[in-house]
Formats: structure tokens, C-alpha cells, sequence
């Protein structure tokens, strides 16, 4: 006859043994939020942001396939931040093409990144791709995160610059996007407004102002609604 089993050591066994294979399946997990900390860190840094500490010791290669795609989405934000830098055009041009093509595989896998979508409009606007497909980008990061904090300025100000390429939802998106800027950061929404030259757009502008501000325009910080908040990846 099998001897009976002590409820309370079963239940010490059955923790131990869901604790042990948490850690098993949790291994990958960390692994991967490891390798996107470590990129979006160093990425931040190369923004002209803090040093990471010293336990996200800076990654030795770009993010190559099979990559988290916020990983590579860091990657290619590093490469366009550094791509200044490079002695010449030529090497400039392929650094852009590179982080062009990191910023497409993240973006394929997943879609509804608005900083993505925004980052690949810069990367393509700094290659020398034609401005309808840095206008694509721009629209699908619209659509995507309606409103970001760190990229919403430079994509407001490019989308204003570019009014007649643009489609009227697009057009409108921007127009919305800066005048949630004048209401969360003044500074930025100085910096924006000089773009909208284009007469029809100074006057969706100017209209747009003249109307009181949005009741679901949260705090800048705030996560909702939508894409509303920090920059989103």
C-alpha cells in the first residue's frame, strides 16, 4: 500500500514545484526584458540622456535577428543618433539605411508602435527617402499613438512642413497634436508653430486654437487616453 502523503508537505512540494518552474519559464522572459533595457537605455544615453547604470553594461553589436523588437526599435534610434557623427556622407546615408531596415522588422512585428512609426519617418527623411514615404510613416504613427510627448514636437513640425502631401486625417492628427502641445508644453509648442506656413494649414491651426481645450487632454504624464503619455515603443 503507497503511503499516505502529508497534506502540508504536498502543499510545501507543489509551491516549490510551481516556484521552479516559473523560474524555468520566466528564464527567456528576463532574458529578453534584459537585452530591451540594456538597448533603450544606451539609446537614451546616446539622446543626450544619463549614463545607464553600470548593470546595463552597453550592448556589443546591434540588435540582430530574432531581436525583441523594442530592442531593435533602441537599436535603430542609437544608429540614427549616432549616424551624425560618421565622416561621411556615404557612411551617414548606409547608417540611416540600416536603422531603416531594424525600425521595418520591429514595425512588421509590431505595427502599432507610434514612436516606431515616427522614428522611421526621421530615418527615411535623414536617408533621402521621397518625402511621400516619410509621410507614410508619419501618418501611421498618428494613427497609432494620436499624441507623444519626446517625438510629438519634431513629428507635428514635419507633418506641417509637408501640409500638401499629407491626407486630411493626417492633417487634422497634427493639427490636434499641437494644440495638446500648447496646453502640456508650452516650450515645445513654441517651436512647432513657425512650421505651419502652408495658408490652409495656418489656418486649421488657427481655428483649432481658437476652441478651448480638449477635457480629454490628460497631464503629460498621464498613460490615457489612447497614446497619450510618455513616448511609447
Amino acid at each position: 500500500m503507497t503511503p499516505a502523503l502529508d497534506p502540508a508537505r504536498a502543499t510545501r512540494w507543489a509551491v516549490i514545484a510551481a516556484v521552479g518552474a516559473g523560474l524555468i519559464l520566466s528564464g527567456p522572459i528576463a532574458a529578453r526584458q534584459w537585452t530591451i533595457a540594456r538597448f533603450e537605455a544606451w539609446a537614451a544615453r546616446d539622446l543626450g540622456g544619463p549614463l545607464p547604470p553600470p548593470w546595463l553594461p552597453r550592448p556589443g553589436t546591434a540588435c540582430g535577428e530574432g531581436c525583441p523588437p523594442a530592442a531593435l526599435v533602441a537599436s535603430a534610434v542609437s544608429l540614427g543618433a549616432q549616424a551624425d557623427g560618421l565622416p561621411t556622407p556615404a557612411l551617414r546615408k548606409a547608417a540611416f539605411r540600416e536603422a531603416d531596415q531594424w525600425l521595418s522588422a520591429a514595425l512588421a512585428v509590431r505595427p502599432a508602435s507610434g514612436s516606431g512609426w515616427n522614428w522611421l519617418a526621421y530615418v527615411r527623411l535623414r536617408e533621402g527617402r521621397p518625402m511621400a514615404e516619410v509621410c507614410q510613416a508619419l501618418a501611421r504613427s498618428y494613427d497609432a499613438a494620436p499624441f507623444l510627448v519626446k517625438e510629438g514636437p519634431w513629428r507635428a513640425r514635419i507633418t506641417a512642413l509637408n501640409w500638401t502631401l499629407l491626407s486630411p486625417r493626417t492633417q487634422g492628427q497634427a493639427v490636434d497634436e499641437t494644440v495638446w502641445l500648447r496646453d502640456v508644453d508650452p516650450v515645445a509648442f513654441r517651436t512647432v508653430v513657425p512650421a505651419f506656413a502652408d495658408p490652409a494649414a495656418v489656418q486649421a491651426l488657427a481655428r483649432a486654437l481658437r476652441g478651448a481645450s480638449s477635457a480629454v487632454v490628460p497631464h503629460r504624464w498621464s498613460g490615457t487616453p489612447g497614446g497619450v503619455g510618455a513616448a511609447h515603443h
